[in-house]
């Protein structure tokens, strides 16, 4: 097997991306795909753009680095591409594919063989590996191991090290901070404190991987990252190594948690009531709604998603002790950092998460039923009573977004009407809802939303 020790699976999707572009396809990272009921991510889907080159042919690239060879051919069997590659980079048995146009590649020479091959491609036409795979930065050291051995680091110090790298590579790391009671004329010692592990940041300076920087606001000196190639690699093993434990993780607390800290990468502030904006972006329009770490998402799974996203952000308050456990928990196992007020995960054990727990949300989409009335009463309890008929705008963003109408609205809030905390719903003219009571108006929404989820 040719796997390269320094590149990390992202570049190996960036490597494939640059390899097929050279042949003519636009390409596209982290591409969602619905097949058979359930959400499947490739890694690189790619289309045709040139027909001189690549005619109208589509292509699906899994990197099996990590995970089973198996699943990778399943998840590109799926696709319905014209060809289909899983790029194996680890020793395993390679099963028959006979009759299908899917491939398994060793290497990116290979893989690049491989296409040209199949579009039939004139010996004349360059080669691209050899140039993707120098572009790839290279580390100072293959892994932090290497480094360690070069300088015999004791034991306990080389986890120290690895875990301040791997916290500064997430979210920011004080090691000093200001003494405001020091002036002019004290000992320089006593100018600042010393907040964090010492020992570990001045191994990883001597041998090059970290320095730093003045943080002006938080008056403080944090640690920054230099070989950030490093960081990647470390953090990949690092999840690898903890895969059971996170699969143990979602299973004990929920599929739901897991989203809930996928989207947004750190711990929410709160989670007393409902959610939507907190967890859909700061983008005014949630249609537009695209989570960090994915460039592109199909139509009709990125309407899916989004009510997905709403309904399970409406059975936050179910959640709270559960999410908060999921967190503490994430962070003992150094897969999730504090900086100040946030704990942000670490971000290759972000994206795995959101593979972990695909099937669940597929699973979940399938009540259409459960879905929209608890996507409903979210959007009830959120924009009701209306503040401001401007804000009615944002309420029928969101409609769009779920292809939903005022129609399912005025449907779930009839019970609402009936027990007489709001008044009949007039589809024609803002605010469409009058609430005379908030607080039972809340408080009944929010038993809705618990019944609703303990019943299904």
């Amino acid at each position: 097997m040719s796997i390269s020790p320094y590149f990390t699976h992202r570049d190996y999707q960036e490597a494939v991306s640059k390899i097929l572009t050279h042949y003519g396809f636009i390409t596209q990272l982290e591409y969602w795909i619905l097949a058979r009921g359930e959400f499947r991510r490739l890694d690189v889907y790619a289309r045709c753009g040139r027909r001189d080159l690549c005619d109208d042919i589509t292509v699906a690239v899994e990197i099996s680095i990590s995970s089973s060879l198996d699943k990778d051919i399943h998840v590109v069997y799926a696709s319905n591409t014209k060809y289909g590659f899983v790029l194996a980079l680890k020793p395993a048995t390679v099963p028959s594919l006979q009759g299908e146009n899917i491939y398994i590649v060793t290497s990116l020479e290979k893989l690049e063989d491989k296409i040209r091959e199949l579009l039939k491609v004139l010996e004349d036409y360059p080669r691209i590996t050899p140039r993707v795979i120098s572009e790839v930065p290279r580390p100072t050291y293959r892994d932090l191991d290497e480094a360690f051995e070069a300088f015999k680091v004791p034991t306990e110090l080389r986890g120290r090290a690895r875990r301040l790298l791997l916290h500064a590579y997430t979210t920011c790391y004080d090691l000093y901070v200001d003494n405001e009671q020091w002036q002019p004329g004290m000992p320089s010692e006593k100018e600042y404190f010393v907040v964090g592990d010492e020992a570990a940041f001045n191994v990883l300076r001597q041998i090059g991987l970290v320095n730093l920087v003045r943080n002006s606001r938080s008056r403080s000196y944090r640690v920054n990252v230099v070989d950030e190639q490093i960081a990647k690699i470390e953090a990949e093993k690092h999840v690898e190594k903890n895969m059971e434990n996170i699969k143990k993780l979602i299973g004990e607390y929920g599929w739901e948690v897991a989203l809930l800290a996928w989207i947004r990468g750190q711990k929410l502030w709160s989670v007393d009531k409902p959610l939507i904006d907190d967890l859909l972006g700061s983008l005014s329009l949630p249609g537009h709604w695209l989570p960090s770490g994915l460039y592109v998402l199909p139509e009709e799974i990125r309407k899916l998603l989004v009510k997905v996203v709403v309904a399970v952000g409406a059975i936050v308050p179910i959640l709270g002790d559960k999410y908060s456990r999921f967190w503490e928990e994430m962070e003992k196992l150094s897969l999730a950092f504090r900086c100040e007020d946030f704990l942000v995960l670490l971000p290759e054990a972000r994206s795995i998460i959101i593979d972990l727990i695909a099937s669940d949300i597929s699973k979940f989409s399938e009540n259409k039923e459960l879905l929209e009335k608890l996507a409903l009463l979210n959007l009830l309890y959120q924009y009701f009573p209306v503040e401001s008929l401007e804000k009615i705008k944002y309420l029928y963003g969101y409609l769009q977004a779920l292809d939903l109408k005022l129609e399912n609205l005025e449907n779930v809030a009839k019970r609402l009407q009936q027990l007489g905390v709001v008044s009949p719903f007039n589809k024609d003219r803002p605010p469409h809802l009058l609430v005379y009571d908030v607080k039972k108006y809340r408080e009944i929404i929010l038993d809705e939303i618990r019944n609703l989820y303990y019943s299904r």
